[in-house]
């Protein structure tokens, strides 16, 4: 999370540098730069208006911090806030070097943070700008917004290709609950409210795009959770085809070898969105691999 005023400064600083050089290719190539940094580290982007200030929009929010009242003129990044539409009214958490005076518009870069009768969120940085933006600056933006996103998606992908231990494309043939050697015992792992629930996905391999050299089928584990803290993991089901990105497990606290047709095998996780991709990109991972 960035909660430094002085690297806030920077990034701001480093969109406003950007704007003023103009539209030359070096410009640009500098701002999707800082946009990038900026979508790393927040998961919800909207243009709006600050309507009030030192106020909050529903009665949830924490007197903590300097708050902020702003109307969503147009969102670009909702994150897991799937209610946030234009016109909401929402409370921000302003920190640092406050840029989010009563009447200035902005585009808020911020991580989502309380979700009931309203929505606030804690912001990272803001790029303010001198009047409310129009539909063509509201394009633009989304434009810009949207290449940045994708060319972040497409360096967490290659950090994940670089970090699997197999790649493999197939079909789960089977779920089951983790099935290990008699005799084996647990690693030690503290049991929360949080508890995974761990099972297992037994996966068919079609074909091999990383190590996986003489295996057929693979077992991997996967949260059955959708508990808070494993919601968001991928969930395996039967007949489910993909592109598997697969580390050796060393997060659940099970034997790391597995059992599959009498035999011990290492097992695998998926722990990651980006851990499970279909099938059809399959094809953009192998590209990748290649470079």
């Amino acid at each position: 999370m960035v909660r430094n005023t002085l690297t806030t400064w920077r990034l701001t600083a480093a969109i406003v540098s950007a704007l003023l050089l103009g539209a030359s290719a070096e410009a640009e190539e500098a701002r999707q730069i800082v946009l990038k940094r900026l979508l790393n580290v927040s998961n919800v982007v909207f243009a709006g208006e600050v309507v009030r200030v030192d106020e909050v929009s529903f009665p949830d929010v924490p007197a903590m911090s300097p708050t902020v009242v702003m109307r969503i003129d147009a969102v670009f990044e909702k994150g897991e806030i799937e209610a946030l539409e234009q016109g909401d009214f929402v409370t921000v958490e302003a920190h640092g070097l406050n840029l989010l005076r009563q009447g200035v518009y902005a585009t808020v870069f911020a991580l989502s943070w309380i979700v009931g009768d309203g929505i606030a969120v804690r912001e990272v940085s803001s790029e303010i700008h001198l009047k409310q933006l129009a539909a063509d600056d509201i394009q633009r933006l989304g434009t810009e917004i949207r290449a940045a996103q994708e060319h972040l998606q497409m360096d967490r992908l290659r950090a994940h290709i670089r970090a699997a231990d197999i790649i493999v494309v197939g079909r789960v043939a089977e779920v089951r609950s983790p099935l290990m050697a008699a005799g084996a015992e647990r690693r030690p792992m503290r049991i929360t409210e949080h508890d995974p629930y761990w099972q297992e996905a037994v996966i068919t391999v079609e074909k091999k795009l990383k190590g996986a050299a003489q295996m057929e089928r693979v077992v991997v584990r996967f949260p059955s959770s959708i508990d808070v803290m494993w919601h968001a993991v991928p969930k395996l089901k039967q007949g489910q085809e993909g592109t598997f990105l697969l580390r050796a497990d060393k997060r659940t606290g099970l034997p790391r070898m597995a059992m599959l047709q009498g035999a011990e095998v290492t097992a695998f996780t998926a722990l990651d969105k980006l851990s499970v991709l279909s099938k059809a990109d399959s094809r953009r991972v192998e590209d990748l691999l290649k470079q």
